[in-house]
């Protein structure tokens, strides 16, 4: 009698078991079904399943994917809506020259894009000593807490309507002298933004996100608001700026003058003339005014993206200078042509190439924005 009770229960749950598997797969069937209809890039927005016993949880920065969820009347599913509640800071600023923004929580995961100092972030979650945060461009990554400075709303306002200075040079320092020589505070690099405290005959007196002060060499930056108002986004100035660049080694995930990739460069090269572009190659090549490139490329104009790949899949993004030649990062920034009979021809590249858009006239979009209107900045 015992062994048939024993039976009779091992069974049940057996079966029981098999009820919570089936259960568990139908859930997380109509939960992949939610993220392909309401997710549409990853890389910008949060979808992240765990599994807790019986219980399905989702963590989303989505209101739409919360009430697609809470739809289901699926007692064993829940969202986690970010920001996360805890949080008393959802803003931030970028503290480091360049920061690195990596897939998870660790120094030896990969490495996704790179901040700057002085970028405004959105920040939606904290997990130990790592923040994942936003950038303008609506890129989604963990940074460590000494890669960004957490302020109240109150606090970046004040930050985002004080007057800046914006480092133009390449490579540079922050000095805690007013000699700009003795005592280096930190290094800072092309695209630096900092707080404007006072202005000296050769320097401009700095403070960062989380309240060091110092000097950078007047020769050295402008003040924010007059280099914004002076940007003049041609295919001229464009060329100029990408051909100072010569030689940068290639980084994944790189926007700085410290590494680049492909897409960081052009975006760093946009950025520079005021504009801020989307993150990767694919997602740069769908914004844009697209050129036909028939008649042995005659549209092309100075200035103009050029996206390279197979079939629906874009891999590589350089820029048109002219002259058939355009300038990309592979392996170091270099120049290559399209031209058969030039030294510099790279048949892979000619014959890989899909797709050409220019930026240079295009009207603000989801992906192509000025830094005059970015939410971010404001």
């Amino acid at each position: 009698m015992k062994l048939q009770k024993r039976i009779i229960l091992t069974l049940f749950l057996v079966g029981f078991l098999v009820s919570c598997s089936e259960n568990q797969n139908i859930a997380l069937e109509e939960l992949q079904q939610i993220k392909e209809n309401v997710i549409k890039d990853s890389r910008l927005e949060i979808f992240e399943i765990t599994q807790n016993g019986d219980s399905i949880i989702v963590k989303t920065n989505n209101k739409e994917v919360q009430e697609k969820i809470d739809a289901l009347n699926n007692n064993n599913v829940y969202t986690t809506l970010l920001p996360q509640n805890s949080l008393k800071t959802f803003y931030g600023v970028i503290n480091l020259s360049v920061a690195n923004m990596r897939s998870k929580t660790r120094h030896g995961s990969t490495l996704i894009t790179q901040g700057i100092l002085g970028t405004p972030v959105r920040i939606f979650e904290k997990r130990g000593s790592w923040y994942r945060i936003q950038t303008p461009d609506k890129y989604m990554g963990w940074v460590d807490d000494y890669g960004v400075w957490p302020m109240t709303a109150e606090k970046f306002r004040v930050w985002a309507e004080s007057e800046k200075i914006i480092f133009t040079d390449y490579t540079g320092f922050v000095y805690a002298e007013k000699n700009c020589t003795d005592n280096v505070i930190s290094d800072i690099v092309i695209g630096n933004t900092l707080k404007h405290i006072q202005t000296g005959k050769d320097y401009y007196q700095v403070e960062f996100p989380d309240k060091r002060s110092g000097y950078v060499r007047k020769s050295q930056a402008k003040i924010y608001s007059d280099w914004l108002a002076s940007r003049e986004l041609s295919g001229e100035s464009l060329v100029n700026l990408s051909k100072k660049f010569m030689g940068i080694p290639y980084l994944w995930g790189g926007t700085s003058i410290k590494g680049l990739d492909c897409s960081g460069f052009v975006k760093m090269l946009y950025f520079m003339h005021g504009k801020i572009l989307q993150r990767d190659a694919s997602q740069q090549v769908l914004y844009g005014r697209e050129i036909s490139t028939e008649n042995n490329y005659k549209n092309l104009q100075k200035g103009d993206l050029m996206f390279f790949g197979k079939a629906n899949r874009i891999t590589h993004v350089g820029m048109y200078i002219g002259n058939l030649e355009y300038i990309h990062e592979a392996g170091r920034v270099k120049i290559n042509s399209l031209d058969e009979k030039a030294k510099n021809y790279n048949s892979f590249r000619a014959s890989s190439l899909q797709k050409v858009k220019r930026i240079i006239g295009s009207k603000d979009t989801a992906g192509i924005s000025d830094l005059h209107n970015n939410e971010f900045y404001k």
